[in-house]
């Protein structure tokens, strides 16, 4: 398995985005148009990195240097919120033993 090391995003684990797209329902109805919603920028080597240890998968990941990618989003925050890191996010999928 491959890990590109500059392909950059930003995004959130569908539990964190079923939270922002709780609250925002809740407690921001009135909000209208397009939001970005985004994490901490993270290149997808260093991502698969911490899924793997997060689920307790072994593979090996290898690190690519192509193709060069940035996704990542700006998150301006009309409500308030602010993502927690990845590894706070990845804590609720850690296996326990």
């Amino acid at each position: 398995m491959f890990g590109f090391t500059n392909a950059v995003f930003s995004g959130l684990t569908t539990r964190e985005l079923l939270r922002i797209v709780a609250l925002v329902l809740r407690e921001h109805a009135d909000l209208s148009g397009l939001w970005h919603v985004a994490g901490e920028p993270i290149d997808k080597h260093d991502l698969l990195l911490r899924l793997r240890d997060a689920l307790d998968v072994r593979c090996d990941i290898t690190p690519r240097d192509a193709p060069v990618i940035n996704r990542a989003l700006d998150s301006p925050s009309a409500t308030g919120y602010r993502p927690p890191s990845l590894e706070q996010m990845l804590e609720e999928y850690r296996v326990d033993e």
